[in-house]
This record gives C-alpha cells, sequence and structure tokens, in this order.
C-alpha cells in the first residue's frame, strides 16, 4: 500500500516511493523504498505462502524474516510485544503473524503454510526495515537471523539515502545494475559468514 492510497505489486515499486510500515512502537507509518536489496524477475525460487485465519496470504522465501510470536506449550494468550523476527521456515500452523486491521497491528493465527516454486524475487529496503506485504507486517531483511543486526548494518544505506535526497534528486533513482543482489546486501553476507556464528545464517 503506497502512501496514495494505491496497492502495487512490490515488482512495480519505484525508489523514493512510500509504502505501508511500522515505527519501532508497532504503529502503522509509511516509509519511503531505499533500493532493492535484489531482484531478479527471471529467477525462479522457493517460497513458502502463509495463510492466516483472517483471510490474509503472505508469500515470502523461507530464509526471509516476518515478526512472529511462536506458541509454545503452555501459552495462553498472545501479546503484541511477545513477536519477534523468525526465518520464515521457522513458524509453523498455530503461530501468531502481525496483520493489519482498522489502522492498527493485531495477531492473527496462521492456518496453512504452503511451498511453491515461483518465478521473480524482489527485496525492497524501506528506512524502516519492514513493510507491510498483503495485509502481513514482514521485515525487508533475510539470511540473518536478527532483524535489530540487520538494521544496523544498513545503516549506511539509509545515511546515504537521506543525504541524497536533501542535496539532490538523483538518490531516488535506482542504480545502473538494477538486477542481482545489490552490492552492498552482497559485501555484508561475506563479511558475515565470516564473522557470524553459523546458527545466525541462512
Amino acid at each position: 500500500m503506497t502512501s496514495e492510497g494505491k496497492r502495487k505489486a512490490i515488482s512495480e515499486l519505484e525508489i523514493g516511493e512510500e509504502i505501508l510500515t511500522s515505527n519501532e512502537d508497532g504503529s502503522l507509518t509509511f516509509s519511503p523504498v531505499i533500493l532493492f536489496l535484489d531482484k531478479d524477475p527471471d529467477q525462479h525460487h522457493q517460497y513458502f505462502v502463509i495463510e492466516t485465519e483472517s483471510g490474509e496470504k503472505l508469500t515470502l522465501t523461507p530464509s526471509h524474516l516476518i515478526y512472529a510470536h511462536v506458541v509454545e506449550d503452555g501459552d495462553e494468550e498472545v501479546l503484541e510485544d511477545a513477536f519477534q523476527s523468525v526465518y520464515a521456515s521457522y513458524v509453523r500452523e498455530g503461530d501468531f503473524v502481525l496483520v493489519t486491521r482498522q489502522g492498527q497491528l493485531k495477531p492473527s493465527k496462521i492456518i496453512s503454510i504452503e511451498t511453491k516454486i515461483m518465478q521473480g524475487v524482489y527485496a525492497p529496503l524501506t528506512v524502516s526495515g519492514n513493510l507491510v506485504v498483503d495485509g502481513t507486517l514482514a521485515s525487508c531483511y533475510a539470511v540473518i537471523s536478527s532483524q535489530g543486526l540487520a538494521h544496523t548494518a544498513f545503516a549506511p544505506l539509509r545515511w546515504t539515502y537521506n543525504l541524497g535526497r536533501i542535496f539532490s534528486s538523483q538518490a531516488l533513482k535506482q542504480e545502473p545494475r538494477s538486477v542481482g543482489v545489490h552490492w552492498y546486501a552482497d559485501f555484508l553476507y561475506s563479511l558475515a559468514k565470516n564473522i557470524l556464528p553459523k546458527s545466525m545464517l541462512r
């Protein structure tokens, strides 16, 4: 959902366009798309289609982060502040994700998870570090298991974007090499493989 009230496919988003995201306090806001961490319309990839009790369907890769409450034995209630970022492959039927309801994020139970091979890979990065896709809140990040660590690591891109917005409209244009993994994301992943525990990587 854009700030102009239009629904757009992720593949159609433009750099600088503001889309629905979430603040750190859980309130909904609009945040600009800085760039695409990955973009390849021809690539085929395995996806999970996560369907919720309230009717949302979110499609994302297994290594993508999603905000979820993983239900453990003895759980009696689901609180908004109990949600953490986890790999999509980690959630199961009966767990909860955050969906938009009347301008707020609310828990909704996962009722089914389907695996599909689909064409096209798109990973937009917003200033907020997350985005609402088909009514469900998801992270912009993948591969590294910590939302906080990933968001901190990508801070230089946010600074560059904000400075560029102040001094030049060129910052709102996509880089010439617009297909494939962004060079900064590729660099960070290579660095992470050397310094982070394997348990934090996918």
